[in-house]
């Protein structure tokens, strides 16, 4: 039998704790040796996994439970369709308002401490991975796919994404297909990033441009912005 103490020590709702449960009754089979401590769902987020979906969890995953500088009542969606696969390698939260997406036959792989701010979008259509200590700033859009044709020679309508490690997204950016981001990257808010990303360089603009390298982040926010 579950034990349900882990996510009773937390204090959170009647809702959360279902939700959780849901999740992990259903996923536990792909993720072995893997507590329901390593499974929180806010209550007001939306669960759709078809049968064969897998989410594979050598980590922990919180949805819609991480605090978030834009607050927002939005609930978090995650949808997995046909044999699509989310593997979580690590620590993995998202904010309320974040939507998650992987459609038929396509991976998501996220690393560990990763973290994603409301509001923000997952579409995963073929394969998008995203390395370790990375961070994802509210309203943004990671897309591997166009979704729709456009009629001309050697179109190709969804191509893998691959976000390195320590990467920050700022606010409002887009990522679509294609695109392969270096670690220590950053990508300034509203940028649209449809080429590759060197190491350690500052991209803005739409397009995207490389307008600084050799630069360096911390994902810890200054002690002055919390006061």
């Amino acid at each position: 039998m579950v034990k349900l103490r882990t996510i009773y020590d937390q204090k959170i709702g009647i809702r959360t704790m279902y939700k959780t449960l849901h999740l992990y009754s259903k996923e536990k089979k792909y993720s072995p040796g893997r507590g329901i401590g390593c499974f929180l769902v806010n209550g007001n987020s939306q669960i759709h996994l078809e049968k064969t979906s897998k989410i594979i969890n050598r980590g922990t995953i919180g949805l819609g439970l991480l605090p978030s500088i834009i607050p927002t009542k939005q609930p978090c969606v995650l949808q997995m369709f046909r044999k699509s696969v989310f593997i979580i390698n690590g620590s993995f939260s998202t904010a309320s308002g974040v939507i998650i997406s992987v459609s038929k036959d396509a991976t998501l792989e996220v690393g560990t401490n990763v973290c994603i701010s409301s509001n923000s979008k997952l579409l995963c259509y073929e394969n998008i991975k995203i390395g370790n200590d990375s961070l994802i700033s509210w309203d943004v859009e990671i897309r591997d796919s166009d979704c729709h044709t456009i009629c001309r020679e050697g179109f190709v309508m969804s191509k893998p994404i691959q976000i390195g490690n320590h990467v920050w997204i700022g606010a409002r950016a887009m990522i679509l297909k294609g695109v392969k981001i270096a670690d220590g990257a950053v990508v300034a808010a509203g940028a649209i990033v449809t080429r590759d990303i060197p190491e350690n360089c500052l991209v803005a603009g739409v397009p995207a441009k490389t307008i600084r390298e050799n630069v360096k982040w911390d994902m810890e926010p200054s002690g002055e912005f919390w006061k």
